[in-house]
């Protein structure tokens, strides 16, 4: 228990006014007297409720760090529910636009054959086939990062052409070390019906190949696409993310 006021308190508080030149009458002695009082109180009733704390509180448990989940992304294919074949590759990069890569191996028949023809639903106006002809890549906008990998090299650009967006992909092969693959361009109405637009590149071609481009809204609705870069031997693909327009 605590010293009462009489016994500390009042001598201390005494010599303090006497020191500063102040009085301190009787009555000043008794109310320092009860509030010395009422604090000792209120000391000795928390320091009971700390002795009786560990009794009827709960240990605390340990902090439990959260667990690392390995996630692996691979290019959806609304239209199958089988998982795509063989591993993914790698990691996904996020770029300012939102661009990311999905790295999948995959059988280069099922690959393009996977989605609808490439013009199903869409008219001439729609998707252009000769994409050098009508675009010029140095003046579009490319999508960042690029989809290289490897040997290999591509981006996803888009530019405007008769007041509308339009998208597409080039590929192209290290002259060191050629290999055949190819560039393709997907795009799905709202229902979620994918085509695909594919343009392969021989081993022996050394430019870029491109992929037809295709506006942001076909049939007058929107559209959305992905652009892919893709290797033959050994299989690989990078994709962007799907790319939602005109909404």
């Amino acid at each position: 228990m605590t010293t009462s006021a009489t016994e500390s308190d009042l001598p201390v508080a005494r010599a303090a006014h006497q020191i500063a030149g102040a009085s301190f009458s009787d009555d000043d002695a008794a109310r320092l007297t009860i509030a010395s009082a009422h604090v000792a109180a209120l000391i000795d009733a928390a320091r009971l409720a700390d002795e009786k704390a560990p009794r009827t509180v709960p240990a605390r448990l340990k902090p439990v760090e959260a667990p690392v989940i390995d996630a692996y992304f691979t290019t959806r294919r609304p239209r199958k529910r089988r998982l795509l074949a063989a591993g993914v590759f790698g990691s996904v990069l996020l770029a300012g636009v939102g661009t990311f890569f999905v790295l999948a191996e995959q059988k280069g028949k099922e690959l393009v054959a996977a989605d609808a023809e490439c013009r199903q639903g869409a008219t001439d106006d729609d998707i252009i086939a000769d994409t050098p002809a009508f675009f010029d890549d140095d003046q579009a906008t490319r999508l960042s990062p690029t989809l290289d990998f490897d040997q290999m090299n591509g981006s996803a650009r888009y530019a405007r052409h008769g007041g509308r967006i339009c998208y597409w992909g080039r590929a192209e092969s290290d002259d060191q070390d050629p290999h055949a693959s190819g560039a393709r361009i997907r795009w799905s109405t709202p229902d979620g019906r994918w085509r695909s637009c594919a343009t392969a590149l021989a081993k022996t071609e050394r430019g870029y190949v491109h992929t037809p481009a295709v506006a942001t809204t076909i049939g007058g609705q929107p559209i959305t696409v992905q652009v892919c870069l893709w290797r033959d031997e050994p299989r690989r693909e990078n994709c962007t993310q799907e790319i939602s327009n005109g909404r």
